[in-house]
């Protein structure tokens, strides 16, 4: 369960979401931040959660083939989802290098896109960078397989 200061950082990375217009609805509960991807094909939503001492940002979907898309356009285009998400960072100033991104199925049969954060000790750097993963997260995303077929004439 997040502390109050985790409240708070949700809030403001909830606040960070709703400005960037990127997403569809936007909910917050115990379990964290939870953002609809807009134009996706398929349920899909971003998150924001914290997970003991780091912060985690994924992109999460019980539809296998929205997330076999997603792979397959990696695939294609030969470059590496860190690779991409690190274009979509530059782009919003980020100057802490790369991140890794994780491919898993959970426990509750989602297929998974996961990010980790160190916590810091100073909440309104937790915002700044949460707020920046998860904005370039749906910016690289949103290119990728059929994560916008919905938007398609």
């Amino acid at each position: 369960m997040p502390t109050t200061n985790d409240d708070d950082t949700l809030l403001e990375v909830e606040r960070v979401a709703s400005v960037s217009g990127a997403f569809g609805t936007i909910t917050r509960d115990t379990a964290g931040l939870c953002c609809a991807a807009r134009g996706s094909s398929a349920p899909a939503h971003y998150g924001v959660k914290r997970a003991g001492d780091r912060w985690l940002v994924s992109l999460a979907t019980p539809d296998r083939w929205l997330s076999e898309s997603i792979e397959t356009s990696l695939l294609h285009s030969r470059d590496t989802m860190e690779d991409l998400l690190l274009d979509e960072l530059k782009d919003r100033d980020w100057t802490e290098g790369a991140v890794a991104v994780k491919h898993f199925r959970d426990e509750t049969k989602c297929y998974v896109f996961e990010a980790a954060l160190p916590a810091s000790s100073n909440a309104r750097d937790d915002i700044r960078r949460l707020g920046t993963l998860l904005v370039a997260f749906e910016g690289t995303f949103s290119e990728l397989g059929d994560m916008s077929e919905a938007e398609s004439p």
